[in-house]
């Protein structure tokens, strides 16, 4: 631990930081059945469209000091907030989808008349 206050331990501890509590999840939720499993299943396949959305949402409705005086209404704040960007999230990925296909029709409709 005291390699992560030093500039050239810094690097070394973060990484093997990350590959033990990557570890030890994976053994902890590697265990869960049912519900359990399908929700980190769904969280995973949307995990990137979650994060671009509720980081910007944290940043503008969570206080960013005195955070503790306020624990009670910061934590029900931080529900809606995750709430809220899984919604935002989800829509966001069905409008690119859409825009996807759509572009992909397009695009092919366009290669046909390349071949007159």
């Amino acid at each position: 631990m005291a390699a992560g206050l030093t500039r050239i331990g810094a690097v070394p501890y973060a990484a093997l930081m990350g590959v033990g509590w990557f570890v030890v999840l994976w053994s902890v939720l590697g265990r869960l059945q049912g519900k359990g499993r399908s929700l980190l299943r769904f969280l995973g396949q949307h995990s990137y469209s979650i994060y671009l959305v509720h980081h910007p949402l944290m940043l503008r409705w969570l206080p960013s000091e005195g955070w503790l005086s306020h624990m009670g209404s910061n934590l029900v704040i931080t529900g809606l907030i995750i709430a809220i960007s899984i919604g935002i999230a989800l829509a966001l990925e069905q409008v690119l989808v859409l825009l996807g296909k759509l572009w992909s029709s397009s695009a092919s409709y366009l290669n046909q008349g390349e071949g007159r």
